[in-house]
Order: C-alpha cells, then sequence, then structure tokens
C-alpha cells in the first residue's frame, strides 16, 4: 500500500487523523483561496427593440387630368354614289350608307337649278369622289362635299319637273327620284374607245343596239396582267382568266344561236379595268351583266362547288326582275347541269356588279384550287354544259326583264 499521507503531502495537501472519528481530513491551502464565489449568471444584455421601419410616406395619388370628352365620330358613312336611269323621263340617283341612313333635310335651288341634300352626323367613304357626272336626263351632275358640320350632296340639274326620295328597305340605300327633261338633250355617250390589243388593254369593240333590243354582256373575269387564281393540272399551271373566257365564248354561242344580242368585256387575253366593265354595260343601256369567274381558296383542296353572287347596292326592281333573282335563275341551272355542290346565292359588292345600273351578277363556276373541278372545268364538254347552264339562266332571266321606256 502507498501512505496516504505520503501521496497527499507530495501532492501539496495536509493531511490530519481524526482519531476520535475514524477520519482522515486532507486539506489544501491554496484551494480555498483558488475556489472562488460562485460566478453570477451574466447579466443579459437587454435585447434592442427591433428599430421600426420607417412609416411610409402615403403615396399621393397623382392629379387625374382633367377629362377631355372625345369628340363623337360621324355615325354613319356614305359609301357609294351612282345613278340609275329609270326611263326617258326619270332618273334615280342612288346614294348607300354603311348602315341605316341618317337624318338628312333637303332643298332646292335655282339659278342653276339644284337639289341640295345634308346629312347631318355623316361622313364619306375615302372611295366617294367629289364629283360625279351623270347626263341622264335632267340630271347633269352629283357634287359632294363638306357644309357647316354636315355632308352636303349637291345635284346639278339641266331644267327639272319634281323629285321624290324614299330608302330601301333596310333604310341603307337613298333613291332620289328626279323627273324632268333636259332643256338641251345631253349628247349620246361615246361609246368606249378601242385601245391596241396588248396585255393591259380592252380589245372591246362595241357593237350597235337595235332599239328595243334586250342586250346582254358577259364579262370574262381577269385577263391580261391580271391572270386571276391560279391552280396545277398534270405539272401545268392553269390560270383563271383562261378558262373564264373559254366559259364565257361558249355562253356567247349559246346566247346568240337563240337569238340574244351579246356583247364582252373583252374577246382575248386583254384586262379592261373593272370599272370599264360595268361602264361598257351601263353605256350600252344594257338588260343584264353577267361576270364569269373561278374559285379558289388556299389550304383546302377539297373545298368545292358553285356559287352566284349579286350586290345589295344594286338589287332594285328597276327592270322588273332583281338582281338577286337572277342569281337564283342561274345557280338552279348550273346546279341541275352540272351536278356540283350548291354554294348557295351570296352578296357581295364587287365593283363589276355594285356599278351596274341593271341585274348584274358574278358566277363562281368551281374551285381552281379542287384538283378534281379543275380537271372538269379544263374538259370541252363540261365547259360546254356550263355554258349552256349560265346562259339557260340567262335567258329565264331576261326574259322577265322589262326596259325602260
Amino acid at each position: 500500500m502507498v501512505p496516504v499521507r505520503f501521496i497527499s503531502e507530495t501532492l501539496g495537501f495536509n493531511v490530519d487523523f481524526l482519531g476520535d472519528e475514524g477520519l482522515i481530513s486532507i486539506t489544501s491551502d491554496d484551494y480555498a483561496q483558488q475556489t472562488a464565489a460562485p460566478t453570477a449568471e451574466p447579466t443579459a444584455e437587454p435585447t434592442a427593440a427591433p428599430t421600426a421601419a420607417p412609416t411610409a410616406e402615403p403615396t399621393v395619388a397623382p392629379t387625374a387630368a382633367p377629362t377631355i370628352e372625345p369628340t363623337a365620330a360621324p355615325a354613319n358613312t356614305v359609301t357609294g354614289i351612282w345613278y340609275t336611269k329609270l326611263n326617258n323621263y326619270e332618273t334615280r340617283i342612288n346614294i348607300s350608307a354603311s348602315g341605316a341612313f341618317p337624318e338628312y333635310s333637303d332643298f332646292t335651288l335655282s339659278d342653276p337649278d339644284r337639289i341640295v341634300l345634308d346629312l347631318d352626323d355623316c361622313t364619306r367613304d375615302a372611295a366617294v369622289s367629289d364629283t360625279y357626272s351623270i347626263n341622264s336626263g335632267c340630271v347633269d351632275a352629283v357634287r359632294v362635299g363638306d357644309h357647316d358640320g354636315t355632308l352636303r350632296i349637291v345635284l346639278d340639274l339641266n331644267a327639272f319637273e319634281s323629285y321624290k326620295i324614299s330608302r330601301s328597305g333596310d333604310s341603307r340605300i337613298l333613291y332620289i327620284d328626279v323627273a324632268g327633261e333636259a332643256v338641251s338633250p345631253s349628247a349620246p355617250t361615246a361609246q368606249p374607245t378601242q385601245k391596241p390589243s396588248d396585255s393591259t388593254s380592252s380589245s372591246t369593240q362595241t357593237t350597235p343596239v337595235p332599239d328595243g333590243t334586250k342586250l346582254i354582256v358577259l364579262d370574262a373575269g381577269h385577263g391580261g396582267k391580271d391572270g386571276g387564281a391560279q391552280g396545277t393540272l398534270d405539272g401545268k399551271t392553269i390560270y383563271e382568266k383562261d378558262l373564264t373566257l373559254s366559259i364565257m365564248t361558249k355562253t356567247q354561242a349559246v346566247l346568240e344561236k337563240n337569238g340574244y344580242t351579246v356583247q364582252v368585256t373583252r374577246s382575248g387575253d386583254t384586262y379592261p379595268e373593272l370599272s370599264e366593265r360595268a361602264q361598257l354595260a351601263n353605256d350600252l343601256g344594257a338588260a343584264a351583266f353577267i361576270s364569269i369567274h373561278i374559285n379558289a381558296v388556299d389550304n383546302a383542296p377539297s373545298a368545292s362547288g358553285t356559287e352566284v353572287y349579286f350586290s345589295e347596292l344594286n338589287n332594285s326592281h328597276t327592270f322588273n326582275l332583281t338582281s338577286k333573282q337572277m342569281a337564283e335563275n342561274i345557280l338552279e341551272e348550273m346546279i341541275d347541269a352540272m351536278g356540283t355542290k350548291n354554294r348557295g346565292v351570296k352578296t357581295a359588292n364587287h365593283v363589276v356588279t355594285r356599278s351596274c345600273n341593271m341585274p348584274a351578277v358574278l358566277v363562281e363556276v368551281g374551285f381552281i384550287s379542287n384538283e378534281e373541278e379543275l380537271r372538269k372545268m379544263c374538259d370541252d364538254s363540261f365547259q360546254n354544259t356550263v355554258a349552256e347552264s349560265i346562259a339557260a339562266g340567262i335567258m329565264k332571266s331576261v326574259d322577265d326583264i322589262v326596259m325602260p321606256e
């Protein structure tokens, strides 16, 4: 055994034997000095209250700029002006609008004679000209302009007896019927001058029309510089202008064989302007105008069928037959003969139909974008069928027409 005293004193401790108690006391002088009072728990630094975020200044809504009342746009727009010769004594001035016709006031002026029409809250389409030369009956011209915030339309007259104003059923066309004979009848309208036959001019030659004959004007769509729609058949490009000319020529032959007088807008690969085609029919006092076209639609090769268009702007009963009735007659004959899909009678304001003074339609024979229909339309026998059916519809229509005296 290692003595307790030896070890304890070697380590610097004091050793005492407490005999009465049977104990050994081991103490150290340094321990008491080194044993410090219990260290006080460190006082926690007070946690600083979080600094409050600065109160945002309330955003002041910007003062709204004073509202400026927009200037009211005109409620309606005049879209077209044309005339119809009702007879040798009366001329109708037709004025079309984009919607129901606005309120108007009308009055006459003299020295020279004029009829003045002021349209309230109305403007005019960019296509409406400042002046239209009429030279029909006692109406010399129509002028259009602005006057004190209204749209003013003035009819320049060469003496007149009376006039009346009415509206179409949908109130989108205003009719001004002027009665009276010109003091000095205007010289006959000159027939279109024959132009050189090139790719951009008309090769139309006008022929005298016997009095009382119901002249039919046929129009082959496109031509010359305007090839129209195109399709491909057996690697060959087919142009609409060629198909329309061929079908129109055959239609002309059928009509003339049945005793009708026919005038065509083009007889070759030329391009009469659209307005020239309608004007030709007007100048000749035609009974009916028929424009022949071939349809097309992109990315829909299965589209097929036949349809006929007329213009609502030229659908009066002036000739005892409306353009719509003629369209229905022609389409019915075509569907029966050709066996194609009936796409119906439709409306569109094509220049060649809306500008005519007589019943006028535009025929879409079939789709050049449909290979099956294109193949048929390139076939001479099928073209004859098409021509005969168009002619049958025309003859049925023209027989009902009563020409103005």
